[in-house]
């Protein structure tokens, strides 16, 4: 049995209730974000995106995530000494502070900060996003990789946001899946068919779900090497029973519509949420424009493709993981 740390959960929702009393610009975007026009696109059987016209995130969508172009500590946005004196956190076990994320995309959104400035990388840190999850249970925890969506890649967090907002929770069950790797504790399974590629990995032993993990990131590595490691969005969320996280390995960062001028360009950075089923729309112009074809199209563009997908699960199924 998961025990859940009801403790945690509760001062970060009182937390949140304070950010949003007392911060303006917390209260100012998240009282926007109730206003916020979203409508839903089916893509096929049990597979719908939500758009969402959220004008604020256009910080995170256009931000400029070159390793080589970043901020020093001297300006990373997510340094103690360098945030708000109105943003206030919970302290968690590990280094980690919990913030509220004053640009949010769900009701409730939260960054979750090393307190040191260190890299993002998911090496050695997915037992904590476990943990997250397990001890946030009202919430999905999300992880963003350096170069596929983390606005702020030189300081290692995480977010998170309301459990079963994002399609991808609720749609997975519904979709026919091959089995790649099956214990009595755990079981991976790969989606070939679900317009972007995902690995989920459900089970209720978090030593054995990290080694898997630790097993499918050496794959990647071995498949699909980036300059700090390879391109990846997590998102992981406590069921009653397990957890369950599921794994994007990204083909791009940014699709091409991105880079096109005038009536042309989308203004879309898929991330973690992106790839979950929520897109957020900074521009009313890509919100009215999006269409099921477009948003195949782009997640087409940004997912591995059939062969390297093909061979990162062939790859799996042969490796040693125990």
């Amino acid at each position: 049995m998961i025990k859940e740390n009801n403790d945690i959960n509760r001062k970060v929702e009182l937390l949140i209730k304070e950010q949003l009393e007392g911060w303006d610009l917390a209260h100012k975007n998240f009282g926007a974000l109730e206003n916020a026009h979203e409508r839903i696109v089916s893509l096929g059987e049990h597979i719908q995106v939500i758009l969402q016209h959220n004008p604020e995130r256009i910080r995170s969508t256009t931000a400029k995530t070159d390793i080589h172009n970043i901020p020093d500590e001297s300006l990373c946005f997510l340094c103690q000494a360098n945030r708000p004196v109105q943003q206030l956190s919970v302290p968690y076990p590990g280094n980690i502070e919990i913030l509220v994320n004053p640009y949010p995309i769900f009701r409730k959104h939260l960054t979750i900060v090393s307190k040191t400035h260190t890299p993002q990388s998911i090496r050695g840190h997915f037992e904590t996003m476990l943990s997250l999850a397990n001890d946030l249970w009202s919430f999905s925890v999300f992880y963003n990789g350096p170069a596929c969506g983390a606005s702020a890649p030189m300081h290692f967090h995480f977010q998170a946001g309301d459990k079963y907002y994002m399609p991808v929770e609720r749609e997975f069950e519904l979709q026919d899946g091959d089995v790649l790797i099956q214990t009595n504790n755990s079981r991976l399974i790969a989606l070939d068919n679900y317009l972007r590629k995902v690995l989920v990995l459900r089970g209720n032993n978090a030593q054995e779900l990290s080694r898997i993990f630790k097993q499918i990131l050496g794959v990647l590595e071995k498949l699909m090497p980036g300059e700090t490691e390879p391109m990846l969005n997590i998102i992981c969320c406590r069921a009653p029973k397990e957890w369950r996280t599921f794994i994007f390995p990204r083909g791009s960062h940014r699709p091409s519509q991105f880079f096109l001028e005038g009536t042309n360009q989308i203004l879309l950075s898929p991330a973690a949420v992106e790839m979950g089923g929520v897109v957020s729309c900074p521009r009313a112009e890509d919100f009215e424009k999006l269409d099921s074809k477009l948003i195949t199209d782009i997640f087409r563009q940004v997912s591995v493709s059939n062969p390297l997908w093909e061979s990162i699960k062939t790859s799996i199924t042969q490796s040693e993981w125990k």
